[in-house]
């Protein structure tokens, strides 16, 4: 079974409940990111949802599960048909 978004893209970060953390939405790729996206998490929950160092907040913003609710998916530059 794949995982897909509205915009394709994974959803990574804190939603829902306090304590839910998301990280889903990667379908086929997922796997070769998961050791890229499980370091940033954890670093993330870590230390309470502050990150230290900026590059790291830069890096899992534009996957923050709140974009749909603000009407900010991700648009690719070069349309996806295969998927």
């Amino acid at each position: 079974m794949d995982g897909y978004t509205p915009d394709k893209r994974p959803v990574v970060g804190a939603a829902g409940p306090d304590g839910l953390y998301l990280a889903l939405g990667f379908s086929g790729g997922g796997f070769k990111l998961a050791p890229a996206v499980a370091e940033l998490a954890a670093l993330e929950i870590a230390e309470g949802g502050a990150v230290p160092g900026k590059a790291v907040q830069e890096l899992l913003e534009p996957y923050r599960p709140q974009r749909f609710l603000a009407g900010n998916p991700i648009r690719p530059e070069a349309p996806y048909d295969h998927m």
